[in-house]
C-alpha cells in the first residue's frame, strides 16, 4: 500500500472517529448540590492511552530491542523520537483534561486546579471566549486578564458556552 493511500485511510478514520465522538456526546448531569462539571469522554481516554502506549511500545523498543540493520543507528534515532513525542503528547493531554476540574452553576464557574486552589467567578467576568481549532481548545479570557484553556472534546463543553454570555466564540 502506497503511502498516499495510507495517509487517506488515516485520514478518513480519523474524520470518522471524531464525528462518532461529537455525535455520541451525552450530556453532563448536576451534582447533588447543582453543579455540573466538564468531564473526559472516551475520545480524549482513548487517545491518552493510545498515545502512552505507542510512547511505551517506541521507549521498549529504544531501551531493550534495537536494531542489527545497517541502519541500526539511524532507526534507533527514529524510535527515540517517538517515544519522546508520543510521550509529551500524552503529557500534554493528561495535564489538559485532568489538571483542573471545570464545574458551573447558575451564572457561576469554578475552576479547580489538581494541587487544591479553587477560584469561582461569575460569567460577567468572562471577557472573551475563543475558539483555537489547530490544538483543539476553547480559551477563556477573564476581566483580571487571568484565561483557562479547555479541550473542546470535554463533554458538557456544549452546555457551558450555551450558558455563557454571548461572545466571540
Amino acid at each position: 500500500m502506497s503511502a498516499l493511500v495510507s495517509g487517506l485511510v488515516g485520514a478518513a478514520m480519523a474524520i470518522a472517529i471524531t464525528a462518532i465522538s461529537t455525535k455520541t456526546r451525552r450530556p453532563v448531569k448536576s451534582d447533588t448540590e447543582g453543579w455540573k462539571t466538564l468531564q473526559t469522554g472516551w475520545l480524549i481516554n482513548g487517545t491518552l492511552i493510545g498515545s502512552a502506549g505507542m510512547s511505551a511500545f517506541f521507549g521498549h523498543i529504544w531501551l531493550f530491542v534495537g536494531s542489527s540493520r545497517a541502519d541500526a543507528e539511524m532507526q534507533m534515532l527514529y524510535a527515540l523520537a517517538l517515544f519522546l513525542v508520543f510521550g509529551l503528547c500524552t503529557i500534554y493531554l493528561a495535564w489538559s483534561s485532568y489538571a483542573k476540574s471545570v464545574l458551573w452553576k447558575g451564572n457561576q464557574l469554578k475552576i479547580v486546579r489538581v494541587f487544591g486552589s479553587t477560584r469561582t467567578v461569575p460569567f460577567g467576568d468572562i471577557r472573551n471566549v475563543t475558539k483555537n481549532d489547530l490544538l483543539g481548545l476553547y480559551r477563556l479570557s477573564f476581566k483580571d486578564g487571568k484565561t483557562i484553556r479547555i479541550l473542546k472534546e470535554m463533554r458538557g463543553i456544549e452546555q457551558l458556552l450555551a450558558k455563557l454570555p454571548r461572545r466571540k466564540f
